[in-house]
């Protein structure tokens, strides 16, 4: 779930919706078209440790233990982790643990949905554009180590649940109101499962794609 991203936007526009200004060695370059982790893009984030700028990380954490990187994720992918479980994983419990949390703009993600295709022993997978009826850019929640950063994921609610009808899993999205709080490292581990698991459903459109073209 979640191998794809997208961020169409100018660098002016993303600096005016975040209300940070672009600091530091820019990696990549937007606008990003639609993306697929293992391509292992570069992407423009809010960390913890620089709360006030915007900053470029790698998708596909590392952490710090991990001596041969493209080795690790090839065996432990870490695009996307369970909210769940991220201080208890190996490969996430450093992270979590520090309170290293960052913000991860976008304007679509992309979701899977099985269907039952008669005569046909596996089901069809076909794609969704996922957006935010009211919001151009909006934010994913996720934990960073060092230059890389996985999106963390949480139960599936309303639209998403009938889409991604086989893990019934989507990426933790953070509100406007509250990306300062979820970046304050002082959060307890039962604050941030509570950000996680907040009931309140956020509204998206969902926008079925044409297979090829993911």
């Amino acid at each position: 779930m979640c191998y794809y991203t997208s961020l169409i936007t100018d660098t002016a526009a993303l600096e005016e919706r975040l209300g940070r200004q672009m600091h530091g060695e820019a990696r990549g370059q937007l606008p990003i078209p639609r993306t697929r982790a293992f391509a292992r893009p570069w992407w423009p984030v809010i960390s913890a440790e620089a709360p006030r700028v915007i900053s470029w990380k790698q998708w596909g954490l590392i952490p710090e233990w991990a001596e041969h990187p493209d080795a690790f994720l090839e065996r432990t992918p870490t695009f996307h982790t369970a909210s769940e479980t991220a201080y208890e994983e190996p490969a996430f419990q450093s992270a979590a643990s520090a309170g290293r949390r960052c913000l991860i703009p976008v304007t679509s993600f992309v979701e899977w949905q099985h269907r039952e295709a008669e005569g046909d022993a596996e089901p069809e997978k076909v794609p969704y554009e996922i957006r935010m009826r009211h919001e151009a850019i909006f934010c994913l929640g996720g934990i960073y180590e060092g230059d890389t950063y996985s999106i963390l994921t949480r139960p599936a609610q309303a639209v998403l649940a009938t889409i991604n009808n086989k893990d019934k899993r989507q990426p933790v999205i953070i509100p406007k109101a509250f990306k300062g709080d979820w970046l304050n490292p002082a959060l307890s581990a039962a604050d941030v499962h509570r950000f996680c698991e907040n009931r309140e459903v956020v509204d998206l459109v969902a926008v079925e794609l044409v297979k090829d073209v993911v």
